[in-house]
């Protein structure tokens, strides 16, 4: 038992190392979300300018003609998706060695672990999920997130990009930049919360390193099952902020697409407002 017991300390002073850097990833991912949020606000702003066709259209129609304003957001968006990858691919390494450490346990430890209450002041007071299987197809946690409502109604502005004549498509696409704008400020809402996961994650680590007896043995196996559980949340949230990324992403790309068979000639339209 206690040799089990060793091995399971061992094991979560290894996952350390990923939760941190879960963390920072988070960190990371919030950062990029509050920059792509006040991109998408200039390109919105530029936008409006056109449909207003004064001064101002003519410098916002130069700035977004070349497409650099709109490839940053688009480099942004997908660095982001790239960080949140790499968050449930280190993610997927804890759960795997605490799944790993719980199996190997003689029964008498696991047994009845899930009628056990949570210790006064514990780290979270959220249910606990006691499957110990990573399975892709686990049903959502409780405590989960569905962003399909948000992701369709991205997909709906794009398609009205796509649909739009050369008329309606600077405003259908302010339209689209301003839904970019409040989808991604919600992903950097997500990835908050996913920190705070992984912060409750780090704080339950640390607790299972903590002093050992007899009495307060299943209490601690009961902290490895919380691991795995809030491991599978932030893999959950993870997913579903992927998700919103794309869709975002999508929508992008669709308003650059459409500017680009635009050709709104500039200089000329200069020289018509002069």
């Amino acid at each position: 038992i206690w040799g089990a017991l060793a091995r399971a300390k061992d094991v979560l002073a290894n996952c350390v190392q990923y939760i941190v850097e879960c963390i920072r990833l988070c960190n990371d991912a919030k950062d990029r979300s509050g920059e792509l949020c006040d991109v998408s606000a200039e390109i919105r702003e530029h936008l409006l300018n056109i449909v207003t066709i004064d001064k101002d259209a003519v410098a916002s129609i130069k700035d977004l003609s070349d497409g650099d304003e709109i490839r940053r957001a688009i480099q942004l968006a997908t660095t982001m998706d790239d960080i949140v990858k790499e968050c449930v691919m280190h993610i997927l390494e804890t759960i795997q060695k605490v799944c790993g450490a719980i199996k190997s346990m003689p029964d008498v430890l696991t047994e009845g672990v899930e009628e056990i209450e949570a210790s006064e002041g514990g780290t979270t007071s959220r249910a606990i999920s006691f499957a110990i299987d990573d399975d892709d197809d686990d049903t959502p946690p409780e405590d989960g997130i569905d962003v399909s409502p948000d992701v369709e109604e991205l997909d709906g502005m794009r398609g009205a990009i796509e649909e739009a004549n050369i008329f309606e498509s600077v405003g259908k696409s302010a339209e689209g930049f301003d839904g970019i704008k409040a989808k991604i400020g919600l992903c950097g809402d997500l990835i908050i919360q996913s920190r705070g996961f992984a912060d409750n994650c780090n704080t339950t680590i640390e607790s299972f390193g903590g002093a050992w007896d007899l009495e307060s043995a299943q209490g601690h196996i009961r902290e490895l099952f919380e691991i795995v559980s809030l491991g599978k949340l932030i893999k959950h949230f993870a997913n579903e902020i992927m998700k919103l990324i794309r869709a975002n992403i999508a929508l992008m790309e669709a308003v650059m697409k459409k500017f680009k068979d635009i050709d709104f000639v500039p200089d000329e339209i200069e020289d018509f407002i002069d």
